[in-house]
């Protein structure tokens, strides 16, 4: 938090440490991209600001980076950086140390053939890396790999094998005197035509990467009709794996020349599918969080329409128990809750915050007809018989109705309900 507090104040001092130390959390965390990334980041700043310590620092780090993960040529890179660095500075004892610790950074290096700067640059690796791993399109994602792949291993073609549903399709290829092919859906394995069937389904059962030096002599695939036909020279095939198991192959290939694909073009495919991976699956993952956000807005959407719709019903069902002074009521037969409808509420005179009860909507019955109500009651919850009275209530304002209380017993017998209409009225005009 210090040295983020510093770095933000004054970044030209800082902000190389900063990401030197960021580099080496993310390390420890198991963000190797990351790290890579911020190595890179620290050692440049720290160039242009002028510290060639810390950019020396940050080359050693990066050096061991590689050298865990058993790429000693990525590693060399770095160590002579440190090396170059450390010399400058002045650093006599820490230059000897590394002298003693890599004897070779003491001989002249030899370019080895077919090695170029471009294929063993970091930062070759951590653009191509962060522009696969920027693609969220699931449809997209397989041609952008497929062309940064190409573009960065020499190789002259290149598709994309995924498994889906248990089954193999090329969804993408580039190549073959054409920039990119983008195909709308994917083509099932054995009908593809620019693929080796055979060295895919071999990577696949082996889920380790296949270099072919001159494919067309290798005995392995001779009856391979793709291979018989085409007769590729170069050929590099990589398995995408995650977690989550087998996700498909990297396949690449160039007629240029045998051997095509070095031990360093093979560790940087190696690297980068793994970016691949994780790509493929945060895409599925965006799409299917994509697909269950656009069901739920459609859900809600139907629901809201529902309820407009129900809420249409019930205030026409309002107005027409005001216009017919009919109400409704139910209780539970499990809890003996007791709900009212609006009207029923306005028929007994009560405001809306009234809660009422079995016993209290019986008490609004008069002397006379509460004992037969309350029987009523009783064996319709008791043994489901129904009813249908005439009887007569007195308000929470002390007015005196004629009502007609009607009863119905729920098939599952969870339930209780009726109708309650003010009939008086209807009673006034018969006396």
């Amino acid at each position: 938090a210090r040295i983020q507090a510093w770095a933000e104040t004054c970044p030209e001092n800082f902000s190389d440490m900063l990401c030197l130390v960021e580099a080496e959390v993310a390390q420890i965390d198991g963000r190797e991209l990351e790290a890579l990334g911020l190595y890179g980041q620290a050692a440049a700043k720290a160039r242009e600001q002028g510290f060639i310590q810390n950019a020396a620092i940050a080359d050693e780090l990066c050096a061991r980076f590689w050298e865990r993960y058993g790429k000693s040529d990525l590693a060399d890179i770095h160590l002579r950086k440190a090396h170059e660095g450390y010399t400058q500075w002045g650093a006599a004892r820490k230059v000897k140390d590394l002298e003693a610790r890599y004897a070779h950074l003491c001989a002249v290096p030899k370019p080895r053939a077919g090695v170029t700067a471009e294929v063993l640059d970091a930062g070759t690796i951590i653009k191509a890396s962060q522009a696969i791993s920027s693609e969220l399109d699931g449809n997209a994602l397989p041609s952008r790999i497929m062309s940064i792949m190409v573009e960065n291993t020499g190789a002259q073609h290149g598709c994309i094998v995924l498994e889906e549903g248990g089954n193999l399709v090329v969804a993408a290829a580039v190549g073959c005197g054409v920039s990119e092919v983008k195909r709308p859906e994917p083509i099932a394995l054995e009908r593809a035509d620019n693929v080796s069937m055979g060295v895919v389904h071999y990577v696949r059962r082996t889920r380790e990467t296949l270099t072919l030096e001159d494919a067309r002599a290798d005995e392995r695939f001779a009856g391979d009709l793709y291979i018989k036909q085409r007769q590729p020279r170069s050929v590099l095939c990589a398995p995408i794996i995650k977690q989550s198991g087998f996700l498909g192959v990297i396949y690449l290939e160039s007629n240029l020349a045998a051997g095509v694909f070095t031990d360093e073009r093979l560790q940087l495919v190696g690297f980068l599918s793994k970016q691949v991976g994780i790509s493929i699956e945060n895409a599925r993952l965006f799409a299917e969080r994509d697909s269950q956000a656009r069901a739920l807005a459609h859900e809600i959407a139907e629901r809201r329409e529902v309820e407009d719709a129900l809420r249409k019903s019930e205030d026409l069902l309002s107005e027409s128990e005001a216009v017919g002074h009919v109400g409704g009521w139910s209780i539970n037969t499990n809890t003996m809750e007791l709900t009212w409808t609006a009207e029923t509420y306005r028929i007994h005179e009560v405001d809306s915050g009234f809660v009422p009860t079995v016993e209290a909507a019986i008490a609004f019955y008069d002397d006379e007809s509460r004992p037969l109500i309350k029987r009523a009651v009783d064996r319709a919850i008791g043994f489901g018989e129904e009813f249908n009275l005439e009887c007569e209530i007195v308000t929470a304002k002390g007015n005196r109705r004629a009502v007609h209380a009607i009863g119905r017993v729920a098939s599952d017998g969870q339930r209780v309900y009726g109708f309650f209409q003010d009939i008086s009225e209807r009673a006034v005009s018969y006396t």
